[in-house]
């Protein structure tokens, strides 16, 4: 949701969720730091990442 609104408003994401209480500026880098080799992402592919990731840790925690 965070990230259509940062798109919607063209606002950083980062800072909205900093604002929003789930990250504070001292671990936003090394939140980012795992995608810094993809380069910079858009906030839909940085989604879809996360997105991925919850289903492959669903997929593990499974087995």
């Amino acid at each position: 949701m965070l990230h259509r609104l940062a798109a919607t408003y063209g606002v950083d994401y980062a800072v909205l969720m900093e604002r929003a209480g789930f990250v504070s500026e001292s671990e936003t880098p090394a939140n980012r730091a795992p995608t810094s080799v993809l380069g910079e992402l858009t906030p839909d592919e940085e989604e879809q990442l996360l997105n991925f990731l919850g289903y492959l840790r669903s997929q593990k925690a499974r087995k």
